[in-house]
C-alpha cells in the first residue's frame, strides 16, 4: 500500500470522526429545557408521585418536595429520558415510555469529601398517570345582593362542626390525600389551590397526607393551625 492510499485512508477516518463529533454537538440527544414539560405534570399512580413545575414529591418513599433546579430532556420527542436536577450532584432520571408509563430513578453522581467517586442509583418504580383526578371544591359562589333590615336580629353564635374540616393553601399549591381512619375510605385526593379553600365532611378522625406542609393550613373544630412538618408528611385530625 503506497503512501497516497494511506493518506486517503487517514483523511477519511479523521473526517468521519470529525463529522460524528460535530453532529453530536449540534444535535444532542438531550437538551436543557426552560421548565418541566407538561407531559410530566400531574399525579402519577395514586399518591406515590406528584410533579408540578417546581417540585417533585414521592410520598411512598418519604422523598418529598425536592425543588427542581434545571431540566434536561429529549431534543425532538416527548418520549424518552428526562433528567430533573434537584442539587449539584442529585437528580431524578425519568424515562417516559410511549405507553404512558414513567420509570423513575434517583441518581447521585459526584465525589465525596475525600475525592472518591460516588454513584448511587435507586430505582423508585414505574408509575402511570391517574385517570380519575378529583376536581377541587370551587371557591364560595356569589349569592346575590342584599339590604340590611332596619331592626337586625342578633345572629346565633356559630358552633364549631367537628364533622367538617377545611384545608387551605397559603403561599403555594399543596397536594393532599384525606382518608378516614375508622374504615380507610378516601375522602379526597388532589391539589389545593391558593385562595380556593377545600371543605370536606368527615366522620371521626382522618389522616391527611400532604406534599408541602409549609403551605398547608387546617381548620377543624373552630381551630386554625399548620402542620409542624414542612415538605411531605402526614397528620391525623380527630
Amino acid at each position: 500500500m503506497n503512501d497516497r492510499v494511506k493518506n486517503w485512508i487517514r483523511y477519511i477516518v479523521i473526517g468521519t470522526i470529525a463529522f460524528v463529533v460535530i453532529n453530536e454537538f449540534l444535535n444532542p440527544k438531550e437538551v436543557r429545557l426552560d421548565s418541566v414539560p407538561s407531559v410530566l405534570l400531574g399525579t402519577w399512580e395514586s399518591t406515590d408521585l406528584f410533579v408540578d413545575k417546581q417540585y417533585m414529591t414521592i410520598t411512598s418513599t418519604h422523598i418529598g418536595s425536592d425543588r427542581i433546579k434545571n431540566i434536561k430532556g429529549p431534543r425532538k420527542d416527548l418520549y424518552g429520558e428526562y433528567s430533573l436536577y434537584v442539587g449539584s450532584s442529585f437528580f431524578y432520571s425519568c424515562f417516559l415510555k410511549t405507553n404512558g408509563v414513567l420509570d423513575i430513578s434517583y441518581v447521585q453522581e459526584g465525589e465525596d469529601r475525600y475525592g472518591s467517586p460516588i454513584y448511587d442509583h435507586i430505582k423508585m418504580g414505574s408509575f402511570t398517570l391517574c385517570e380519575d383526578p378529583v376536581d377541587p371544591v370551587p371557591a364560595v359562589a356569589k349569592m346575590g345582593s342584599f339590604t340590611r333590615y332596619e331592626d337586625p336580629v342578633d345572629p346565633v353564635p356559630a358552633v364549631a362542626d367537628s364533622n367538617c374540616i377545611t384545608l387551605l393553601a397559603n403561599g403555594g399549591i399543596v397536594y393532599v390525600t384525606v382518608t378516614q381512619k375508622n374504615n380507610g375510605a378516601r375522602i379526597y385526593r388532589g391539589t389545593i389551590e391558593v385562595d380556593s379553600p377545600l371543605i370536606l365532611d368527615k366522620s371521626g378522625p382522618v389522616e391527611i397526607m400532604f406534599s408541602r406542609g409549609e403551605h398547608l393550613v387546617i381548620k377543624s373544630g373552630g381551630e386554625r393551625f399548620r402542620p409542624r412538618a414542612s415538605g411531605a408528611a402526614k397528620i391525623t385530625i380527630e
